[in-house]
């Protein structure tokens, strides 16, 4: 089974319980190998509401969070999250149904320069605990 099968990038968005009550965008990353660990170098956004009409690419915005700096290593069978505030994210349209999901709009770029592309986490609860969080 390839790597990109064995890794999984879902988001979905919620509130922390004791900090500013802002939703956010929350980018899981779970590791399913058994026995690899995986470095996870880069998390962007490519918003899918910024439609370049000339065909060119759109603009990535990096996710850089202080309180979960890049690169981490990600043992086998170990699940890692970090977040972007919805009010600082370049597009805040997180209904699933619109054409660009904003839910598969976020990228994961891992050891080899394999990048992986996000799905929406569902059945999360609205407010909880940061996986590997402090």
């Amino acid at each position: 089974m390839s790597l990109q099968r064995k890794i999984d990038v879902r988001v979905h968005v919620a509130k922390f319980i004791n900090k500013d009550s802002s939703p956010c965008a929350f980018i899981n990353v779970r590791n399913k190998c058994k026995r690899r660990n995986i470095q996870i170098k880069r998390i962007y956004f490519l918003n899918p509401f910024d439609v370049d009409k000339t065909g060119g690419t759109r603009q990535a915005v990096e996710i850089q969070n202080v309180e979960r700096p890049l690169p981490v290593t990600l043992k086998a069978g170990k699940e890692w999250e970090t977040w972007l505030k919805l009010k600082e994210s370049p597009n805040d349209k997180t209904d699933d149904n619109t054409e660009g999901n904003f839910f598969n709009s976020f990228l994961v770029e891992i050891d080899n320069d394999i990048v992986l592309i996000s799905q929406q986490r569902k059945g999360v609860h609205s407010q909880g605990e940061v996986p590997n969080g402090k």
